[in-house]
């Protein structure tokens, strides 16, 4: 029997500006949010780097997402809290979800679009997301922005990320998506889920061993001071804005993370920056 969980959840999200915006004077591409109401979720967005405006989708995405989120709550109770449905109607549930949120979240892009005279395609983004239920977890991620848990002291990642047939070639949530080829979803067990962190492409290079697509042992770190509050979202916005990320990747950085209070132990939890760092 899965039975519900009750955890009480940390929460800390925040984005870093790339240097080669940063060199332009150019805004970040990325948004992200990690909120515990109401549901706990985590949700990143990644602009399309050739658009100079694609960060105003990204913002609008992830602050409309609490809101969306409640508007599909009866959906999300069914998917990652009903006892009686068993995980394949769990699972077609929770992509019903998927495939109405991003939707909706591409409805909004055409209304940018109309309102600014623009073409939809400045306003695309990749999006990784997960919402934690009492008995699942849902995620969905678009593109090449990815998902990374811990469960049972173990790091994984959820998916790898699409990342297309050519380099830096990826996909966005736009309303002509094909969602059954592009759009990723599924579930995990909400029990020994201690934590979950969406970070956009330009995150994951210091968070990824790129070579293996392994989590780095510094998101072990990350999420064990984040559960015992050490860690902000101020502090986790100043970590990301540091000079020495532009000497190794000149993308933005999102990063939105959910722990769990009562796991993620770890011996070093104030070593966030050197953890980040590594």
């Amino acid at each position: 029997m899965n039975t519900p969980i009750v955890r009480d959840w940390r929460a800390a999200a925040a984005v870093g500006t790339g240097a080669r915006h940063l060199a332009r004077g150019a805004p970040c591409q990325d948004a992200a949010a990690a909120k515990i109401t109401p549901r706990p979720f985590v949700i990143v967005c990644d602009g399309k780097g050739s658009s100079d405006i694609s960060q105003e989708g990204s913002v609008v995405a992830v602050a409309r997402f609490s809101t969306l989120l409640r508007s599909l709550e009866p959906l999300v109770r069914d998917a990652l809290d009903a006892e009686s449905m068993d995980l394949d109607e769990s699972s077609r549930q929770w992509r019903r979800c998927a495939e109405v949120a991003c939707r909706l979240l591409a409805e909004d892009q055409e209304r940018l679009a109309d309102a600014s005279g623009r073409p939809v395609s400045d306003f695309v983004y990749t999006i990784a997301v997960a919402v934690i239920g009492m008995r699942r977890c849902g995620w969905f991620q678009i593109g090449d922005s990815i998902l990374v848990a811990q469960v049972a002291g173990r790091l994984a990642l959820v998916r790898e990320p699409y990342t297309g047939e050519f380099a830096n070639h990826t996909v966005f949530v736009r309303p002509d998506l094909n969602a059954e080829a592009f759009l990723y979803s599924g579930l995990l067990p909400a029990s020994g889920l201690e934590a979950v962190a969406a970070c956009s492409d330009g995150m994951a290079f210091h968070l990824v061993e790129l070579q293996g697509l392994t989590p780095a042992e510094g998101c072990r770190q990350i999420f064990a001071s984040i559960a015992i509050g050490e860690c902000s979202a101020m502090h986790l916005e100043a970590v990301l804005a540091a000079e020495r990320w532009s000497r190794v990747n000149g993308d933005d950085r999102g990063l939105a993370v959910l722990a769990a209070s009562q796991g993620c132990e770890s011996p070093r939890t104030a070593e966030v920056d050197a953890a980040m760092s590594a």
